[in-house]
């Protein structure tokens, strides 16, 4: 998934963060690449920094609307 060193780094950084949490994150993260995701969408940083690890392309919400034209819900614009 990553360099162990990197991942270490990662879970250090989450300090703030309960040790549950990280190991859902990175269960998230795992699972994406396992099932060869074509992008994880998410706010969550942490989920963000192991994508990048584990090279599994990770955007926000508001990636997805970009370049678009037209509304996306077009019977309430």
């Amino acid at each position: 998934m990553g360099e162990p060193a990197a991942i270490k780094k990662v879970v250090k950084e989450s300090a703030k963060t309960t040790r549950d949490v990280v190991k859902y994150d990175a269960l998230i993260v795992a699972a994406a690449k396992f099932y060869g995701a074509d992008v994880i969408v998410t706010y969550d940083a942490d989920i963000t920094k192991l994508g990048k690890l584990a090279k599994v392309k990770v955007c926000t919400p508001g990636d997805l609307l970009k370049g678009t034209t037209r509304p996306l819900f077009p019977d309430h614009a």
